[in-house]
């Protein structure tokens, strides 16, 4: 999927040192990989660290955002979506202890990445 061509894009733009522009709202750049990979791992172990009780609640404050990508497409800025990633994690893995989750975006701007990963649920 997406996910596979956007690492394609990174590892091109780290063999290369330069960034690499796909449309006018989406670049890769040396280091782009390892962001977006951080920042989805951050927002799953903080997801994580709730549902096993280890935290009473989190906030993860990860660049790069994520909420544009779409399950399909990368857009707006956004590698991966991270809080979808990290949803859909907790609801596969506990699904006896994490029924519903409320998602809120806190943005200037519609999240129509984190939309399209749930609006069919």
């Amino acid at each position: 999927g997406h996910v596979k061509a956007a690492w394609t894009l990174c590892e091109a733009a780290e063999r290369k040192g330069e960034v690499k522009w796909k449309g006018r709202d989406l670049y890769f750049s040396p280091g782009s990989k390892l962001a977006a990979r951080a920042a989805a791992g951050g927002v799953c172990a903080a997801a994580k660290a709730v549902v096993e009780g280890e935290a009473r609640n989190a906030f993860a404050l990860v660049r790069p955002p994520g909420h544009h990508a779409e399950p399909d497409k990368c857009m707006g800025y956004c590698l991966m979506n991270n809080v979808a990633v990290a949803v859909r994690n907790v609801l596969e893995k506990y699904p006896k202890k994490v029924k519903k989750v409320l998602i809120v975006d806190w943005d200037v701007h519609h999240g129509n990445g984190t939309q399209a990963a749930f609006e069919s649920d």
